[in-house]
């Protein structure tokens, strides 16, 4: 529900053209990635790019664009997600 609400709304990474080739509308189009490749650090939140984007970490920008950033909680359940392998849920 948060990767809806705040990735793949109209405008950012739908389908249709997303922004660096990445549609998150779907847990197929997460773990295809992007133009940037692949999202989930092979199971390390400390390497993935998903976690760089949340956080703005490695220069990269924070996402959701236009945002101060999603709350810390959501951040520890991202990391915890991407540690446990991103599973399909």
């Amino acid at each position: 529900p948060v990767m809806a609400a705040s990735c793949s709304f109209d405008g950012c990474h739908g389908g249709g053209m997303p922004p660096a080739a990445l549609d998150l509308t779907s847990y197929a189009g997460y773990i295809m990635g992007g133009d940037a490749g692949d999202l989930t650090g092979g199971g390390d939140a400390a390497q993935s790019l998903l976690i760089d984007h949340l956080i703005g970490r490695n220069d990269k920008l924070l996402m959701p664009l236009g945002s101060t950033g999603l709350a810390p909680e959501i951040i520890t359940m991202f990391e915890a997600w991407v540690e446990a392998g991103s599973p399909e849920q």
